[in-house]
């Protein structure tokens, strides 16, 4: 009999663990945003990157920069700073985007795919804050973050 529960109590304790684990995976996925393209001309940087693959490189080179601008941009653009974006803040992927962020899943990230005119892409994560202070009226609730790893060119 103690053979048998303390097995059943093995087996329950393995089944939680394995539930944990599923729901810490589709915590870590990201959800995609918006339905339509999102291209790099939106941001006004279309002269200055001109392809997902001027966003791959290190940190210290023009591809680091290129990311920072790129992710300034982007931040401008859903906040609907006007001094530094051009974009229509009514724009329905801006208004989707700020959907996602003010009520969609506190676990999940969003993701914009930029488009470039070469027809490459590359994936920027919105990644939520999560020490967000309730007094702090003027602190980010999301970090963008250009994942190099998701550089597409046509053929890929």
């Amino acid at each position: 009999m103690a053979r048998l529960i303390k097995t059943l109590f093995v087996l329950s304790i393995g089944s939680w663990c394995s539930l944990l684990v599923a729901q810490q995976l589709t915590a870590q996925q990201s959800v995609p945003l918006p339905g339509d393209k999102v291209r790099i001309a939106d941001f006004g940087l279309g002269d200055q990157v001109s392809s997902a693959t001027d966003l791959v490189g290190p940190e210290d080179g023009s591809a680091g920069r290129n990311r920072d601008s790129l992710v300034h941009r982007l931040q401008c653009w859903i906040d609907g700073d006007e001094s530094c974006s051009s974009a229509d803040p009514n724009d329905p992927r801006v208004r989707e985007i700020r959907r996602f962020l003010a009520q969609g899943p506190l676990d999940r990230h969003g993701v914009v795919i930029i488009h470039f005119p070469d027809q490459s892409r590359i994936e920027v994560r919105l990644e939520r804050v999560s020490d967000l202070a309730p007094n702090d009226w003027d602190q980010r609730v999301y970090d963008p973050v250009v994942l190099p790893g998701t550089a597409r060119v046509p053929g890929e």
